[in-house]
């Protein structure tokens, strides 16, 4: 009996530290391959909450046809959110003003290194394009970098373009926070003209 109950003590806590060891790994993988949907459903989330408008993969031609394309446009109240999609498995060293940053991945003993394009800059020329392409007031675009949870990087704030780098479970607050700046409204009407104009330019039907 006393046998039989040290075995299944033993097992069950064999079992816990298995689930211990394997489950974060499988999490991760999980996140690593799915991360879009996972930032999709966050947003669509955000702009369910709040009655805003959203586009997702948004992929316009431009008239030398080249493409802008765009992983989440967001219409709030006030601002136009122009949102892209990044995920790092490791540390990203980001300074708002390198043209480039470094991203430690791997093993976190001996991580190897890359250099990687500053996303700040990178989202900041779909900006321009996209207001190239709309004429839209720069004045009620902001952009944004989203990333995820689990990576370590320095949550900017580039006030000259109102551009920012946030990670995924914060872009709600951050939204908030722009939403609630003392400035007028968008023209409703304007906004769902916007909407439907660049639905019906969308490459990506």
């Amino acid at each position: 009996m006393l046998f039989a109950i040290f075995f299944l003590s033993s097992f069950t806590l064999f079992l816990a530290i298995i689930f211990l060891v394997i489950y974060p790994i499988v999490r991760r993988n999980d996140y690593r391959e799915n991360f879009l949907k996972k930032y999709g459903k966050k947003i669509y989330d955000i702009a369910n909450k709040n009655d805003y408008y959203l586009i997702n993969e948004l992929s316009l031609k431009l008239n030398d046809d080249s493409l802008v394309n765009i992983d989440h446009l967001l219409l709030a109240n006030k601002y136009l959110f122009l949102i892209s999609d990044y995920y790092f498995e490791g540390t990203v060293e980001n300074k708002i003003k390198d043209r480039s940053w470094i991203y430690y991945y791997g093993d976190y003993k001996k991580p190897n290194k890359m250099i990687i394009d500053n996303a700040l800059m990178v989202n900041d020329k779909r900006v321009k394009k996209f207001l190239k392409f709309t004429k839209f007031d720069k004045s009620f675009v902001i952009s944004v970098v989203v990333v995820n949870n689990d990576c370590k990087i320095n949550e900017l704030a580039n006030n000259d373009n109102d551009s920012y780098v946030v990670k995924i479970k914060n872009l709600e607050k951050l939204v908030k926070e722009i939403e609630g700046r003392d400035v007028g409204e968008i023209d409703q009407m304007q906004l769902l003209n916007v909407v439907n104009e660049l639905a019906n330019r969308n490459e990506k039907k």
